[in-house]
């Protein structure tokens, strides 16, 4: 049977009784309408107490239950709902933040033979995929806010959280609804809170290191992603953009976090451009400003390498932004074009100029770790030898 020939299912646009998709009812070659989940929720890797750390004699095994609790709640002032437990999860309701909110997926009548799915059912599908994705985006937004509360509030360094994306965040339908535990072999971060909250109540002479975060630093850390979110339409995809490539780093794939990086960059400075030619068109007592020179300003002529040239003569970027800027845009070219592998010192650089950027610009802080472990471990010169034959 050709694909035009299959039979397509029926639903409401198509003049079928609404109730039937709506009811708890169940009737056989009747999808009902479904409801994307109103919250997801991370659970930070590496692990943190939020508040207080446990206090337990050796051996005695810590009741999961203990790290449940709600530690902090809150209204965001976008709207979005915050639960935090003590355990680091960090739950989001997002019914009232409508870029992020639920979708209802609409129903359909089909036949029991192969037919096509309506239109208005994948659509509606594929919306709630996209909102998944934006929403792990405020999520890691809300992660790089984190990290920089903690050096705003405590004045100290630490080991960012792990990056999560849309389908490992943890959804329901309740604010108060604690995610369940359950092993998945394509879900390291289930597997991990698995291991980390010991559900399977695994004895141990010492507990595994976890870290403490305080509330203060929690409650800047909303603060911030509040302002984050006020601040520009692209701004959450940028903060985003420049702590996966601060991730990278720490992952020693600096190929990939100059490109990550060099996109923020790129963004920001078109972010500065724009300013300046609207400071220019305020001023245009001689209509010098016209909308021609307008194109030709904002088309494919003015790069970001020519824009941070007229930005620096003009003394909107400092002499070490341009620096920084120059630099992360030469190893960007070198990696994208040849492969070059840039140096930790060229990913310092490109995350330096995003980090004054986006204070100079936006008024936010960020505060990103680009060091981490190193991969090669290293053994006496005697043992060396003694292995060789």
């Amino acid at each position: 049977m050709a694909a035009d020939q299959i039979p397509i299912g029926r639903g409401v646009k198509q003049g079928e009784n609404p109730a039937q998709f709506q009811d708890s009812v169940l009737r056989p070659n009747i999808v009902p309408d479904r409801a994307s989940p109103t919250v997801a929720s991370y659970f930070r890797v590496p692990p943190v107490w939020i508040g207080e750390q446990p206090t337990l004699p050796v051996n005695q095994v810590l009741p999961i239950t203990w790290g449940h609790e709600t530690i902090l709640r809150l209204t965001m002032a976008c709207g979005i709902k915050i639960r935090v437990q003590r355990d680091g999860l960090f739950a989001f309701d997002f019914t009232d933040f409508l870029p992020a909110t639920y979708t209802i997926i609409p129903g359909y009548i089909h036949p029991e033979a192969p037919h096509r799915v309506p239109k208005e059912h994948t659509a509606a599908e594929q919306q709630a995929e996209n909102i998944a994705i934006f929403r792990a985006q405020i999520m890691n937004a809300h992660q790089a806010c984190l990290t920089t509360a903690e050096a705003l509030v405590r004045q100290r360094s630490a080991a960012m959280g792990f990056p999560v994306n849309a389908w490992n965040t943890f959804k329901s339908i309740s604010l108060d609804a604690v995610p369940p535990y359950y092993d998945d072999t394509e879900d390291e971060r289930a597997v991990a809170r698995n291991v980390y909250n010991n559900s399977y109540e695994i004895r141990r002479e010492h507990d595994m290191s976890r870290r403490l975060l305080e509330l203060d630093v929690v409650a800047k850390s909303f603060d911030l992603l509040d302002q984050v979110i006020a601040s520009s339409p692209t701004a959450v995809a940028m903060v985003e953009g420049a702590y996966m490539a601060a991730s990278r780093s720490v992952e020693k794939r600096f190929g990939e976090s100059v490109v990550l990086g060099w996109t923020v960059c790129e963004q920001l400075v078109s972010v500065a451009w724009q300013r300046l030619l609207d400071s220019k068109k305020s001023t245009n007592e001689h209509n010098i400003m016209t909308g021609k020179r307008i194109d030709k300003l904002t088309g494919r002529d003015y790069t970001a390498s020519v824009m941070t040239e007229v930005l620096e003569l003009s003394g909107v970027l400092s002499a070490d932004v341009y620096n920084y800027l120059e630099k992360g845009r030469k190893a960007r070219n070198a990696w994208a074009h040849s492969m070059q592998t840039p140096n930790d010192t060229d990913v310092n650089a490109c995350i330096s100029g995003i980090k004054i950027l986006f204070k100079q610009l936006l008024d936010i802080d960020l505060a990103l770790q680009t060091g981490g472990r190193g991969g090669v471990p290293q053994w006496p010169i005697w043992m060396l030898h003694r292995s060789v034959p």
